[in-house]
């Protein structure tokens, strides 16, 4: 009974212990992160990464959700839902969570550094609701896209003055994109910029001058952004009810009400040196319990994930005939998504 007593003991002295040896996040981890203040306003959800701030504070607004917050001040409002916090000061209605202890700077500044960019002489204007084949890597002067319409990158390193995205236009890169812009970057209501799929997000990486007009980076409501915004030295402005994913990194951060966030970050990531599919899961659904790879698709790994309940073909009647299969793809691999439906049976 003794030892028993003794070993809860032990056992209750070891939380405390391995929860103070956490550390904080690294660069590649952070979602939002400012060097002054960062402020996520009321209602909005980061359902990944942290939000953090290297040399001033964080403000979590009413109702908004965040799971990791790091930063030397901490304000939180009330209903604000907060997981872990690394800070030294945090303050707020109660109940207060408890602050986890680091060493400043949170990041290496040395990791921030703000990126210098040279343009070229040509511009792009789209009219309104046009679309253009896959432009190659190039320097451009100032490059605007009418609302409704599509400018799309084949992939490589860009450099431009200024971008302005008109309301519903789109900027997509087809491939591994680095775009350096002198600025200002301009997104208008409904705009989209960044990866053509939510999913690759680290693949597109977008360096602000420092010399930009503030704000450096503006995306007004309903915008959605997939990419890495990098702006150590200008202000970012994220507007409401937008959904992105990728990581935003600026002097100040601002998230606008009722956004969605999720961490995709391209920084201290090998994101421009293989296959995008390299690290994509897909999901097929097929008629047979049979499948037959294609030779270019034979080193991937496939399991099966759900059945889905579908009519029959000949009575009409609800069965079980659709098998979902997720496929995740091994670095190097040729497999691509016209092999992969080829590999049905």
């Amino acid at each position: 009974m003794r030892s028993s007593i003794i070993a809860l003991l032990a056992l209750g002295l070891a939380g405390p212990s391995r929860a103070q040896t956490q550390l904080p996040p690294q660069l590649s981890e952070y979602v939002v992160l400012a060097l002054d203040d960062a402020t996520i306003r009321r209602e909005t959800r980061v359902l990944s990464g942290a939000v953090g701030a290297v040399g001033g504070s964080v403000h979590v607004g009413r109702a908004a959700r965040t799971n990791l917050v790091a930063a030397p001040t901490v304000q939180l409002a009330a209903a604000s839902r907060i997981g872990n916090v690394f800070c030294h000061l945090v303050s707020g209605p109660p109940t207060l969570p408890s602050c986890r202890a680091f060493t400043d700077p949170i990041v290496d500044p040395a990791l921030l550094l703000p990126v210098s960019v040279v343009p070229g002489a040509d511009d792009i204007r789209l009219p309104r609701h046009t679309g253009t084949a896959p432009v190659p890597a190039a320097s451009f002067r100032d490059v605007r896209i009418g609302a409704g319409s599509v400018l799309q990158l084949s992939g490589g390193t860009y450099a431009m003055r200024s971008l302005r995205i008109g309301r519903n236009a789109r900027l997509e890169c087809v491939s591994d994109c680095r775009i350096g812009i002198v600025g200002p970057v301009r997104l208008r209501s409904g705009a989209r910029l960044g990866a053509a799929a939510p999913s690759r997000a680290n693949t597109v990486r977008i360096d602000i001058d420092p010399t930009a007009p503030a704000p450096a980076f503006i995306a007004r409501a309903r915008a959605i952004v997939s990419a890495t915004i990098f702006a150590p030295a200008g202000d970012v402005i994220l507007g409401a009810l937008g959904t992105h994913r990728g990581a935003f990194i600026g002097r100040t951060v601002v998230v606008g009400h009722n956004a969605t966030l999720r961490a995709d970050s391209a920084l201290g990531k090998r994101a421009h040196q293989h296959d995008p599919l390299a690290t994509d899961e897909q999901t097929l659904s097929v008629w047979r319990h049979r499948y037959r790879l294609s030779p270019s698709c034979r080193g991937s790994r496939a399991r099966r994930v759900t059945r889905h309940r579908v009519a029959s073909r000949v009575s009409g009647k609800p069965r079980w005939r659709a098998v979902g299969l997720r496929f995740r793809l091994p670095l190097g691999s040729t497999c691509d998504s016209a092999s992969l439906a080829l590999a049905r049976p």
